[in-house]
This record gives C-alpha cells, sequence and structure tokens, in this order.
C-alpha cells in the first residue's frame, strides 16, 4: 500500500493548474462470464494528448464477482515501456492500478500517444457463485473510495492531472453471467467386429477448472464388451492426477451393464492444485469397448451400439456424473450419449503370414519377399529372425522350423522387439541339433503375450509391415561349402529335443489359427575375403613399401588392414625376416 500511495503521489499532480484540454475518457468494457472460470475486463482510454501516467479505480458487487488481478498485460502500456506498474485488489469488491511511463532514470520522456480506444488496462475477475439465471453486475470507477490514501481515477498530460472534476469522462461496464453449462459427450468411434479400441469420454467444463470427475456410462451389450478403463493420452493423465479408480462391471440397480470411472488430481502431498482447466471436448478417461458381433465384409452391414451416460445407477453407492469445482461437486448439466459403430472385418482365407531372414523385410502386396537373403561366411555367425504380419492383433505365437544342421543356433531371444514392448511374459524353445535322430535340426517356439495374473489381454498389433517376433545367432560350420545356401522352412510337426509335435499358429481371439502362410529363407554361404600375403600395405602390388610397412608395425605402431599379408615367410610371426 505504502508503494501505491508513491505511484499516487507521482501521478496525482498541478490539478488546480492544469490548462483546458480537449475531452479525454475512460472505459470499462462489457464482458460475459460463464460458470466460475476466470475472465477478463478490458480498460481503454480516449486521449487528444500524450499520457504521461494514469491511475484507476474500479468497484463491483462483491457478493458476484471477485478480483483475480488488475494488470497492464499485453497493453498499449506494456509496449511502451511503463517502468513502474503497481495494483492492490479489495475483497470489498474493487481493484485500483497506478502506472508511470517515464519513471527511471535517464527518464526518456515515454508516453502513450494521442489516440481512441488506446488498451491501458486488464481487470480480471470470476464469479463469486453459479447463477440459475442470466444475470449482470455493473463494474464501475470510483473516485475517493478506495486505497490509502484513496485514488481517484486520473491521466496525467503535460505533467498535471486531468480527473472528473476537470473533464475526464468515466464511462462504466457492465459484466453479464450466464449458467454454466458442462457437458460430456462421447468420441465417434468405429471398432472392427471382434477387435478392441478405447472410446474416449469428452468434458466440455465452463464452470470452472476440475478438481476430479466421476463417469458412470451404459452400454448395449448385446454387441458390446467394456474391457478396461484408463487415462491414457487424456488431459487428466497431463495434468498428472494422482487417483483414479473404475469399475467395468459395477453393480447396476436397473441390472443394465456398464462401468464407471473416478478421479481426484490432487489427492497426495505436497498438494500441488493440479487442475483440468477450463475448455471444450477435453478427453478425461478412455472406456475400451470390443465389438462382440462377428461381422463379415460383404457379408453383414455394420451395426450400431449405443452408450449412454446414467446417474443413481451404477456402483455402490450409486455414482452420478459430476466434476470437482472449487471442491464443490457440479452435477453435469448436459449429458450427451453417444453410438460405437461395429465394422464388418475382412474376411481373409489367410490373415497371417510368418517370414524368417534378417530382422528387416520388405514384401509386396501380395506379402512375398522381395529383400535379399542372409549371407556369411564359413565359420561367420549371422542374425536369423523370425518375423509375422496380420491383419489382427495376435495373443501369440507357435513356431515349427527346420533348419540345415550346418548352422548352429544360439538362444532364441525378443530383445527390442514389439514382444517385449508389450510386455510378453511367457517365452519357451527348444533347439535340436542332432542331425542322427531321423528328424534333422529343429526349433520349437512358445510364446504368450498375456500368461499372468492380472490378464489384461496384452497383443502384438495387427501389422501390414513385418515384425521381427525374435532372433537366434545362427552360425555357420567351417566347412561350409562357398556359394552354396543352407535352408531355413517352416515345417509343421517338428518337436525339437522332445516327442510332442509342434505346428506353427497364431492365437486370435483366443482361437489357434493354423492356415498362416509361411515364407522359408536361406542363408548363402559367401567366400571369406582374401588376400595377398607380402601385400602388406593392401595396394595389390608387393613392393619396398610393403616392407616399409612390416617396419613401421615393428617400430612404430602401425596397424595394417589385413595382419596376416604382413607376414611374408609364412611362419607365424612378423619380425625382420618378413622384410628380407
Amino acid at each position: 500500500m505504502r508503494l501505491f500511495a508513491t505511484v499516487t503521489a507521482l501521478v496525482v499532480c498541478c490539478i488546480a493548474t492544469h490548462p483546458t484540454h480537449a475531452v479525454q475518457s475512460l472505459t470499462i468494457h462489457d464482458a460475459s462470464c460463464e460458470g466460475l472460470a476466470e475472465f477478463s475486463v478490458s480498460l481503454t482510454m480516449d486521449n487528444d494528448d500524450p499520457v504521461q501516467g494514469f491511475a484507476l479505480a474500479v468497484a463491483f458487487d462483491p457478493l458476484q464477482l471477485q478480483t483475480t488481478g488488475f494488470n497492464v498485460e499485453g497493453t498499449e502500456a506494456e509496449s511502451i515501456g511503463a517502468e513502474l506498474v503497481v495494483s492492490e485488489t479489495y475483497p470489498s469488491g474493487g481493484a485500483i492500478l497506478g502506472v508511470v511511463l517515464d519513471a527511471v532514470s535517464p527518464f526518456d520522456g515515454q508516453t502513450l500517444p494521442a489516440g481512441t480506444e488506446t488498451h491501458v488496462a486488464n481487470l480480471g475477475l470470476r464469479a463469486v457463485m453459479l447463477v440459475q439465471s442470466q444475470t449482470t453486475v455493473d463494474v464501475t470507477f470510483v473516485d475517493g473510495f478506495l486505497g490509502t490514501p484513496t485514488v481517484d481515477n486520473i491521466l496525467v498530460i503535460d505533467g498535471a492531472s486531468i480527473g472528473a472534476p476537470q473533464g475526464l469522462d468515466l464511462n462504466d461496464g457492465v459484466v453479464t453471467c450466464s449458467p454454466a453449462i458442462d457437458r460430456f459427450s462421447l468420441e465417434e468411434t468405429c471398432i472392427t467386429s471382434l477387435e478392441t479400441s478405447p472410446v474416449s469420454v469428452l468434458m466440455t467444463n465452463v464452470t470452472g477448472p476440475v478438481q476430479g470427475f466421476v463417469v458412470a456410462m451404459t452400454h448395449d451389450d448385446s454387441r458390446l464388451a467394456l474391457v478396461e478403463v484408463d487415462l491414457d493420452t487424456t488431459a487428466t493423465n497431463a495434468a498428472g492426477t494422482e487417483f483414479f479408480a473404475s469399475d467395468t462391471s459395477p453393480d447396476s440397480i436397473s441390472g443394465q451393464a456398464g462401468g464407471t470411472a473416478a478421479a481426484i488430481l490432487d489427492f497426495s502431498a505436497p498438494f500441488d492444485g493440479q487442475t483440468i482447466a477450463v475448455g471444450a471436448d477435453q478427453a478425461i478417461v478412455r472406456f475400451h469397448y470390443t465389438c462382440t458381433v462377428d461381422l463379415v465384409e460383404g457379408v453383414d452391414a455394420t451395426e450400431f451400439a449405443t452408450i449412454e451416460f446414467i446417474d443413481g445407477d451404477l456402483g455402490v453407492p450409486p455414482a452420478d456424473n459430476v466434476i470437482v469445482v472449487s471442491g464443490a461437486s457440479v452435477p453435469i448439466a448436459e449429458l450427451v450419449p453417444g453410438a460405437v459403430c461395429c465394422e464388418p472385418h475382412a474376411d481373409e482365407a489367410n490373415t497371417v503370414h510368418f517370414y524368417c531372414g534378417a530382422d528387416t523385410l520388405e514384401v509386396d502386396a501380395a506379402g512375398d519377399v522381395v529383400s535379399g537373403p542372409l549371407s556369411g561366411g564359413p565359420g561367420e555367425t549371422v542374425d536369423l529372425c523370425f518375423l509375422y504380419t496380420s491383419t489382427k492383433n495376435i495373443q501369440g505365437f507357435q513356431l515349427s522350423v527346420c533348419f540345415d544342421c550346418q548352422l548352429t543356433l544360439g538362444d532364441f531371444s525378443i530383445a527390442g522387439t514389439i514382444l517385449e514392448a508389450t510386455g510378453t511374459e511367457f517365452l519357451s524353445f527348444d533347439t535340436d541339433h542332432d542331425s542322427a535322430d531321423g528328424d534333422g535340426c529343429e526349433l520349437i517356439v512358445g510364446i504368450l503375450i498375456d500368461a499372468l495374473p492380472p490378464f489384461m489381454d496384452q497383443t502384438v498389433p495387427s501389422t501390414a509391415t513385418p515384425l521381427v517376433i525374435g532372433c537366434v545367432s545362427a552360425t555357420i560350420a567351417i566347412d561350409a561349402a562357398c556359394d552354396s545356401a543352407l535352408g531355413v522352412e517352416f515345417c509343421n510337426g517338428a518337436n525339437g529335443s522332445g516327442g510332442v509335435l509342434i505346428e506353427n499358429i497364431a492365437v486370435i481371439d483366443f482361437q489357434s489359427i493354423a492356415n498362416v502362410t509361411k515364407h522359408d529363407c536361406e542363408v548363402l554361404i559367401v567366400p571369406l575375403p582374401s588376400f595377398e600375403r607380402s601385400d602388406c600395405n593392401s595396394d595389390s602390388i608387393i613392393d619396398l613399401a610393403d616392407s616399409s610397412a612390416i617396419l613401421a608395425i615393428m617400430l612404430s605402431g602401425f596397424t595394417p588392414s589385413c595382419e596376416d599379408a604382413c607376414d611374408s615367410n609364412d611362419d607365424g610371426a612378423i619380425n625382420l625376416a618378413d622384410v628380407v
């Protein structure tokens, strides 16, 4: 308050000696409010002469409005570079603002130039309570009422103060507050038949920033099954909610199928006050539904399943759809039902393809591999990977593989694959390298994505681009013939080192899909890189430069590209004999 008194002293001066000026004015512009959301009222100035500073004092009914701030942010006063800005707000329903454009040495004389409707201040307000019908509140200029000492509304021109007695027009404003219409609605979503997809609940909250909410919805259980509820990619999650609970099969008074969700954003110390800001159609929670009707493309039409918000029916005690604003539960005024479309799935004879080869493969429109095979030299090791494509999400795999016994396979690994990313819970494999047991060399693999409680039905996604299931290291026999090929094929009926015959299958919708399309592969044997003895510097010419290179190895630490080539006499050592 003492600082504001200083500003007042700077801007209030020389009233008695001020010469006559053209009419100047200050205006509070009309504004509207909805709910308890903060809003801003603009104050503008009409002035025929440059203004060096100003003081503002406004009042309103404290039972209907409260002040959130009085500032010059984004105004002409800020852009000109006002050097002293002080404000005070009062619970009794008012605020004052003092501004001096040039208050700091070297006193460059900045002013607000002559103009009309020059934006000079913002008054932040919010409603004290929700209104049931449209309500108007006067926001007025007041002289000699607020501040210590009390402040008058004035402009400073030519070093003198102009107030109402000197002809300053003060134009009051009106704030019109309307009843808040908060709304819950549903994101438009289509789900492929027999598959699962999230449906987002959208919130429009005009009452104010949301501290928590409860959602309760019923659905058509002849077409939909509610699988889970989460906050992924929602405004609730982004705000950092600290408590979330959901129920996919709550008790129902009416016997309807449905689900509930409840969130409290700031639930734990240190209580930072996080909220979901006022906004329209913000996703706050996702309900995951499975379309349970089996619809086939070209045979069945798209079907629609209703989802409705319901109060007082689901849960114990029965839940209502509400938001929490300023510590109070606010019933949702507008609950908009929706419908999910269940689309037919493709009727394909083969929905799954299995591949082997490199960890990245290119396939054509028919699903056939168009990229090159694996290759390596005798004794070398290559990474042999197994991949899939599918038109549906997959819950598990079973691989039955026969391979040339000139390959020695290591452990089967899912590290870095989509299976690791989705949290695969069961992996088993067995490799048979016994070429004399009558069934050749074999690899069998069993994989389940979701094998442990709480059984969240994890899957790997449908994909048109081959994704890696897992890889093994494959070491080529040292005596493998160059320019030959070692085959790797998906062979139904392999048993590894055991006695159970294994088929190549994918697990989809809890069913074993055996009609997978299998794409075998091979490892091409290429000659190992060759060298010419005595060509120590690898320039394809044997001359004195190679002797120099050998000496450099011995004396100065030179590292050749092929050390064996520098062993000119092939005695297993590099020394002066090789130079000779």
